[in-house]
């Protein structure tokens, strides 16, 4: 953090107080008084706040500022991965809306990978506070059956011990205790799926080992309508297996910019 001040514009350290313990967040605001747009955005399993520089970067460049955080069971967040969880970026709102330099009529979120999950749970139970929500390469229902969750713990295309990371968010050590503590974040066992949302983005690769893009085809499905860019040989997150990936964060940025009324770039 000692560099955070030569950041431009500047990286602040936000403590934001949580159930008796704290939510770490990032955040960054472009120039001036305001009041900004803000994108509170996270990643998933290993790609931690300190790992998103290039997301914030994106927003900065469109007047929009960032704050990033950790997903539960991840860095220094406080609760582990859970059906109730989602009340650590709760929480993160509370926060947003209290600092005088950001539009609250202007927040949205970002989630990648696993985190996709929690971006789409805030979309539909969070809609009077955000204004747009990116869902990136996440599960909501198919993600979190065993058929599937078998599948993917045996993939290739996860460079570190994808069953461990994955044992991690929840704090299990057991195949059996993954996949009953999976089966409760189905956000079509909780019953929100047909519920109304604020306008969402959906971005996958069909040929994704580690998430099904059949839960972006479920979103599409029910509740508000919604947006999608599907990549056709894209893996996770819609990344190239065989070239150059597009500048998918770039697309999210714009789009986002857009919903908010704010210039491309």
């Amino acid at each position: 953090m000692a560099a955070a001040r030569f950041f431009d514009p500047p990286l602040e350290r936000v403590v934001i107080p949580f159930e008796g313990k704290s939510v770490i967040g990032y955040l960054r605001l472009p120039p001036g008084s305001g009041p900004h747009p803000l994108v509170i955005h996270w990643g998933g399993i290993d790609m931690w706040k300190e790992d998103t520089g290039q997301g914030a970067e994106a927003f900065l460049r469109r007047g929009m500022g960032s704050l990033t955080m950790d997903i539960p069971g991840t860095g220094e967040c406080p609760l582990l991965a859970g059906p109730t969880a989602e009340r650590v970026f709760s929480a993160a709102l509370d926060y947003v809306l209290t600092r005088p330099e950001v539009d609250p009529a202007r927040i949205a979120v970002q989630g990648g990978s696993f985190g996709a999950y929690w971006a789409a749970k805030l979309a539909i139970v969070e809609r009077a506070r955000l204004r747009a929500a990116v869902f990136w390469g996440g599960p909501v229902h198919y993600g979190f059956q065993p058929k599937w969750l078998r599948k993917a713990l045996k993939t290739r295309s996860y460079l570190f011990d994808f069953r461990q990371a994955r044992f991690s968010l929840f704090g299990v050590k057991s195949l059996k205790a993954y996949l009953e503590a999976s089966a409760q974040m189905s956000l079509k066992t909780q019953g929100l799926l047909d519920l109304p949302s604020v306008p969402m983005l959906l971005i996958n690769g069909k040929r994704d080992e580690l998430q099904t893009i059949e839960d972006v085809y479920l979103l599409l499905e029910g509740g508000s309508p919604k947006t999608a860019r599907v990549y056709p040989e894209g893996g996770h997150m819609g990344r190239s297996l065989t070239g150059p990936t597009p500048d998918i964060q770039g697309l999210i940025a714009d789009w986002i910019a857009d919903n908010f009324g704010a210039p491309r770039r």
